[in-house]
């Protein structure tokens, strides 16, 4: 079993896990395919995401209790990042329309959960990799700009990709635009 904090990974093995699990001769092929090598694979496996694990297991009232330095007073807007909300049923950590599992995870540790028009918005990380700069960074810009302005002192991550794109784009929006 497998405990993954990136959005990417989780969606990966997680359709990996459904695709075995609808198919025998998928099942067969991978059995014979391990077996030439001298491995073997018992299609059990589970994977979770940390912010699943958290959330369900855990609970954001434990995770409270146990808080020795609120984070009062810090303002973030959350950004799930699409890759755990929109691209099957069998990935999603929860609801695709109103996320609540990572802005409760952020509360019961003393933040305040910012709501903003773009939340569900891409961070378009993936616009910049298939060739399209301009409109990744136009994705970036509109959810900094926004949380910006309702005063946010932090942005809050799963996803290495979405972490890396709105790193990277500040840099080119103060460069190119306004700070």
């Amino acid at each position: 079993d497998l405990l993954v904090a990136c959005n990417g990974c989780y969606s990966t093995f997680r359709s990996a896990i459904s695709e075995f699990s609808s198919s025998s001769a998928l099942r067969k092929t991978v059995k014979r395919r391990l077996a030439e090598v001298g491995l073997e694979y018992n299609f059990r496996s589970t994977v979770r995401h940390v912010v699943e694990v958290l959330h369900d297991k855990t609970g954001p009232a434990v995770i409270a209790r146990k808080v020795v330095s609120p984070l009062e007073g810090l303002r973030v807007g959350v950004h799930n990042g699409c890759q755990v909300l929109r691209p099957s049923p069998t990935v999603r950590i929860d609801d695709p329309q109103q996320p609540v599992k990572l802005d409760r995870l952020v509360e019961c540790l003393g933040a305040v959960s910012l709501d903003y028009n773009s939340k569900l918005m891409c961070c378009g990380e993936a616009m910049g990799r298939s060739g399209n700069p301009e409109g990744s960074m136009a994705s970036a810009r509109l959810k900094l700009q926004e949380l910006d302005q309702l005063g946010a002192d932090a942005i809050v991550v799963t996803c290495p990709a979405c972490y890396q794109q709105f790193e990277t784009q500040q840099l080119v929006i103060q460069k190119h635009y306004e700070k």
